[in-house]
């Protein structure tokens, strides 16, 4: 009996690194995407053409935005230097198997305490839920997002548990250090170790640890943009709206804003427990190690709302995974009180319920958004085989032709074959009701109620430029219902379907917008009477325009 439990136990911590493998194997490209792309230029066209060795390691650590992304840019340089080609997807799951290592870090945390390994089987189905989509798979983020996170956890666990005089701790000190030239958030890492040993009166290591933040940041790093900072009172709202937001929801923003509150209260009297109760050394060691984690989190946070303005729990997936490390800290630093309660079976039992109607819930929530970035991803490839672009009304920006063009020439990267043909087209009699409106200058929004056709999980705007007798396809989001309508009525999950064209990001050009599916290897389309003009930004109702 006591077997199969523990076989029973095993299965339900795997199955949500099974399922996220599968998700991986099954909508994983080998296509890049928006920054990939410059970043392909940059390590694979830019760094040949140099002479100087000072100019070509300089390369490695220009900032991608106001990010520093230098391990990035060395897997993709590793990884062409030892197979002479690149293969994107290979180089996003390196970062997915880097991040896939945090989960040994939280086993070790538990053997500290000899608390049961099973207290774990929680936290995978929080944190590879399918709110993990953008970083699972988009290459830079899963090095920007979630590697980082294993580098950190890692790094801080040598620090921690070796002294200056073994070779461990200088190992975490490299780890650290990767976490830096990771991301923007990396440089907290440091921060993070430095304030523990403090506490821990470590004062030499903390001394090793300031030593090596300063040369990475003013030496390293002393190139990264700067940007001004928002208002005291935007900073709060977006902090409580990052924390708050474990899940996408539509409910009023001040049950976000209070719940989001509740976290960091909790949050900060564990870390005012952790530092000055007077607990025992393994006890102590267990909380200043997830205090490391909480800080790290909430310095994440805190300097993503410093410089983005979050007004919703809509904010892009790839920072919600930080959200979900701060909810596992606080469930963290409760274990050790739950295995001491009677109830601590039933206790278990409800994180277990919790983390799995969680894990479900993504597949809800999330599924339209990951859908329309795999689409996304498909139709850089189709678009630029039949138009010779990889615009598909998203970001878009000439270059990316251009280094895709060049990287073929040089045989060392090759986008797949389409997996759609433009080459036969079928026109389908009526007219699809399509809304559309400019949401600016650049941005045209289109939006339709009709369910019908949504349901087909291969819809999409067929963009027709009568000049020069191109198409191209352009993704669409299908929206999704209300999780009380889905559950209270027999509405499908899906009603209607959203998107939004960055007009600046397609090539000049007068569009007619059709509504088309991809059935039975052609794809059909249904006229919409829509025209807009990408050099005047005007939209025109007309009728249809003949190819």
């Amino acid at each position: 009996m006591r077997n199969t439990r523990l076989v029973v136990y095993l299965l339900l911590l795997l199955l949500p690194f099974f399922a996220f493998l599968m998700i991986f194997i099954r909508y994983g490209l080998n296509i890049p995407f928006e920054d990939d792309i410059g970043l392909l230029r940059s390590v694979l066209i830019d760094l040949p053409a140099l002479n100087d060795l000072k100019d070509k390691v300089r390369i490695f650590f220009i900032p991608q935005n106001e990010h520093p992304v230098a391990v990035f840019k060395f897997a993709i340089w590793a990884y062409y230097l030892l197979l002479g080609n690149i293969n994107i997807k290979h180089i996003n799951f390196i970062g997915n198997l880097i991040f896939l290592t945090s989960f040994g870090f939280f086993f070790r945390q538990l053997k500290i305490l000899k608390i049961s390994w099973i207290w774990l089987i929680p936290i995978p189905y929080i944190l590879l839920s399918l709110y993990a989509y953008e970083n699972a798979l988009w290459a830079l983020c899963s090095f920007q997002h979630t590697a980082i996170i294993s580098f950190f956890l890692w790094g801080f666990y040598f620090c921690f548990f070796y002294t200056e005089t073994s070779g461990r701790f200088y190992a975490g000190l490299v780890l650290l250090i990767c976490a830096s030239f990771s991301s923007g958030n990396g440089i907290l890492g440091f921060i993070s170790v430095f304030i523990i040993l403090i506490f821990e009166r470590r004062f030499k290591s903390a001394a090793i640890i300031s030593f090596a933040l300063l040369i990475t940041k003013f030496w390293i790093l002393n190139r990264l943009p700067f940007q001004e900072p928002f208002p005291i009172k935007d900073i709060l709202k977006s902090l409580l709206i990052l924390t708050g937001s474990i899940v996408q929801t539509s409910s009023k923003l001040f049950i976000i804003y209070l719940l989001g509150g509740f976290v960091i209260a909790l949050l900060l009297i564990f870390l005012i427990y952790s530092f000055f109760a007077r607990l025992d050394r393994e006890k102590r060691l267990y909380y200043l190690l997830t205090s490391g984690i909480c800080l790290f989190a909430l310095g994440t946070f805190l300097g993503l709302s410093t410089f983005r303005n979050i007004i919703s729990s809509d904010f892009p997936d790839r920072y919600r995974t930080y959200t979900q490390l701060l909810w596992i800290t606080l469930y963290l630093y409760l274990i050790p009180f739950l295995v001491q309660l009677k109830a601590r079976k039933y206790m278990f039992s409800v994180a277990l319920l919790g983390g799995m109607l969680y894990f479900c819930h993504s597949f809800f929530a999330s599924r339209s958004k990951a859908l329309f970035f795999y689409h996304q991803k498909q139709l850089i490839s189709v678009n630029y085989h039949y138009s010779n672009t990889t615009s598909c009304g998203c970001y878009y920006r000439n270059y990316f032709d251009q280094t895709l063009r060049t990287l073929a020439e040089r045989n060392i990267f090759l986008l797949p074959e389409p997996v759609y043909s433009l080459s036969k087209l079928k026109k389908l009699p009526g007219i699809f009701k399509l809304n559309a409106m400019n949401l600016n200058s650049e941005t045209l929004y289109m939006a339709s109620e009709n369910s019908i056709l949504t349901n087909d999980g291969n819809l999409f705007i067929l963009l027709l430029n009568s000049a020069n007798k191109s198409a191209l396809l352009v993704p669409v989001m299908s929206l999704r219902n209300t999780d009380k309508a889905s559950l209270l009525t027999k509405r499908t999950f899906f009603n209607g379907f959203r998107t939004a064209i960055l007009k600046n990001c397609l090539p000049e050009g007068t569009y007619k917008v059709t509504v088309a599916a991809w059935k039975k290897n052609t794809f059909v389309f249904t006229d919409s009477q829509l025209i807009f003009d990408t050099k005047t930004h005007k939209i025109v109702n007309s009728k249809a325009l003949a190819l």
